[in-house]
């Protein structure tokens, strides 16, 4: 910035060696995080300058730490004005101009309360940039209090809530989703309400679903902490242990019990606006959609309380969980993830946690499209196939720590219940085995005199599955090809930690050659040894176009395995990471597999990223040396950094 210029050389143009920036379209002032720094910068500045004009009606001057937007707005933004219309005889008032040199596209939409302070949104938005893995220096916020002319705020606000810059704003093509800075009395507000129904309810230009991210800053804290839409990138980089990772990393977030009581008694006809005009334009917009304000209230119900959920669902209270299941069921949640921790010794009765999980999985909503559950009863099996049969809606299934291969009465009849075949059947549209009955699909005879639409098998749309230490092997690699064949778009699957075996893997191997789009494969702890590259090499070569991840680790491959698959990673041109540590690898093994990685034309090298084959083999210090002199030193680093963080970033000790 200028550190020897007031705001008064800054504002007049004719007296700034710089001409400030004038962005013409509202919906381009985005701000970085430096930005945003830069203007909290400013505006302490010129309290130090003049103290006495920043004095609050009750007393006190804001400090760093506690001024907020409402300070702004009362204290600078009438010089500002002034300073500008003397200047060019026409006030504007722009602070994101102060600081940028040109039109910037936003790619997150902030919401927030003017009441909360600068210095909070601050740590809020740097811990974003930090769980989303976001470039801090090229990812912009729309943020309303500094995007607006503050001076001509009617012309922002038109009539029609559609003609709003907030509304072009959070619809640009460049936005990718909503962050909500939480705070006491957020929830309250008119404009948060509007705006957190464009996140949760609408679908962007390509009829995506935006994401909606919410974090604050805990009283006396300097670290922010979120909720976030899904995973995010600190989450995937914890492979296998990802909703897990998320599950911890948000009870910080669950602990702030204020904030999630406002959340879970959220009312629309509650909010209230600076301008009554404001507030009965926003609640006849969110009112008349096809959605209806009761729908949003459940679905930020669901959405706030999913921690208290699980708890509830662990502790069989089903009393307590009705009402969050009522919401659930009502909503319109696109993405439900469960992590229900073992129970202590005596604390419930394993009748009601059944039950509880039952109930749970009844009450899905035909809107979810990523479903994750971790720690389930295998016994809510059942309805969770039902609901994949009915809504046929799913994109990716992660499922976690359950014994799909159970064998046990069914809960609503005599029949044996296998979890795994149960699953198969919804996926190829068969009747569920225990189940409840199911009404039929309606068909286009019925409808109209034409010819019927023949519906679309549920596995047709599932893009991500994941079934991770659910313990499945070679007595059930039958109904798990079932599974397998049964979602042919697959382009991401996860078979972690389950004792396949080489018997195992041949019975799946020819779905996974069948797999035109699979593009991430992770076979960790699948034991498959020197037997089964034998069959992986064949699917490794015939997916060579797609590949870009693979996770081979903890398979006992040995140097014989390493020489059967060398041939087939040399055609995996796309590959950017491959794991394959703690698999009793030796100088020769990996220098082979290295030099088949490094074969290829120099383009595919240097698309490698990350590769992980340091971690427990048995190499030398002649041999590390060999494989950094192969494939470079970054992508062997980063593969050390990741499985670094991977481990200690979070204590994960309660799931090993």
């Amino acid at each position: 910035l200028f550190p020897d210029q007031s705001f008064e050389s800054m504002v007049r143009r004719d007296l700034t060696p710089k001409t400030l920036v004038e962005v013409k379209e509202t919906e381009k002032r985005a701000l970085s995080l430096s930005q945003l720094e830069d203007i909290l910068d400013l505006v302490v500045d010129d309290i130090g300058k003049d103290g006495a004009k920043w004095t609050r009606p009750g007393g006190g001057i804001p400090t760093r730490e506690d001024v907020c937007l409402y300070d702004v707005r009362d204290f600078l933004m009438p010089h500002l004005k002034q300073l500008s219309s003397e200047a060019d005889g026409e006030a504007r008032v722009c602070l994101m101009e102060y600081v940028a040199k040109e039109a910037q596209h936003p790619a997150w939409y902030v919401s927030h309360w003017w009441g909360g302070t600068i210095a909070s949104m601050i740590k809020c938005i740097r811990r974003h940039l930090k769980d989303r893995d976001l470039p801090a220096e090229t990812t912009y916020y729309w943020i309303c209090g500094y995007a607006l002319d503050q001076a001509n705020i009617k012309n922002e606000i038109p009539g029609a809530i559609t003609e709003s810059a907030f509304h072009r704003a959070i619809n640009m093509h460049s936005v990718q989703g909503i962050l909500v800075i939480v705070k006491d009395g957020s929830f309250s507000r008119a404009w948060v309400v509007y705006e957190i129904y464009e996140g949760l309810l609408t679908y962007d230009h390509a009829g995506r679903p935006k994401l909606v991210d919410a974090y604050a800053l805990p009283e006396g804290a300097d670290e922010a902490v979120g909720l976030c839409d899904g995973l995010a990138a600190v989450d995937m980089a914890a492979f296998g242990t990802w909703v897990q990772h998320k599950a911890v990393r948000e009870r910080a977030f669950a602990e702030q019990k204020a904030l999630v009581k406002e959340a879970v008694s959220f009312r629309v006809l509650d909010a209230k606006a600076t301008e009554e005009s404001d507030r009965k334009r926003i609640l006849a917009h969110v009112a008349t959609t096809m959605h209806g304000e009761h729908v949003l209230e459940a679905t930020v119900h669901a959405w706030f309380g999913a921690a208290r959920r699980d708890q509830l669902i662990a502790q069989g209270n089903l009393d307590a969980l009705e009402p969050m299941l009522r919401d659930l069921r009502a909503s319109s949640v696109r993405k439900v993830n469960s992590v229900v921790d073992p129970p202590a010794a005596g604390a419930c009765s394993d009748e009601h946690r059944l039950e509880a999980a039952r109930r749970f999985a009844r009450a899905l909503p035909a809107s979810c499209e990523e479903l994750r559950v971790h720690g389930l009863p295998e016994s809510a099996i059942p309805d969770l196939c039902t609901h994949l049969w009915l809504h046929a809606n799913t994109r990716v299934l992660d499922i976690v720590d359950m014994d799909l291969t159970a064998v046990a009465p069914s809960p609503r009849g005599k029949d044996v219940l296998v979890p795994l075949k149960s699953l198969a059947d919804a996926l190829v549209d068969e009747t569920v085995t225990g189940a409840a009955p199911r009404m039929p699909r309606a068909s286009w005879e019925n409808l109209l005199l034409r010819p019927p639409v023949p519906p679309k098998r549920p596995g047709e749309k599932l893009r991500m599955l994941s079934l991770i230490r659910c313990r499945l092997n070679a007595y059930s690699a039958p109904s798990l090809l079932k599974v397998l064949a049964a979602a042919p778009h697959l382009d991401s699957l996860s078979l972690s930690w389950n004792p396949l075996g080489p018997a195992g893997f041949r019975v799946i191997a020819p779905a996974l050659h069948d797999a035109r789009n699979l593009a991430m494969l992770s076979l960790i702890g699948n034991g498959l040894g020197k037997e089964g590259t034998n069959v992986l090499a064949p699917v490794l070569a015939a997916r060579a176009a797609t590949m870009t991840e693979l996770y081979l680790s903890d398979n006992g491959l040995g140097e014989e395995g390493a020489r059967e698959l060398g041939w087939a990673f040399g055609r995996l041109r796309k590959l950017e990471g491959v794991w394959l540590g703690d698999n009793a690898l030796q100088d020769a093994g990996a220098t082979h597999l290295a030099e088949h990685l490094a074969s290829d034309n120099k383009p595919s090298i240097r698309r490698l990223k990350c590769v992980d084959i340091f971690e427990g083999n048995d190499l030398t210090s002649g041999g590390e040396d060999a494989l950094r002199a192969l494939l470079g030193r970054e992508p062997l680093e980063r593969a050390a950094a990741k499985r670094a963080a991977a481990t200690n970033d979070l204590d994960l000790q309660y799931v090993c």
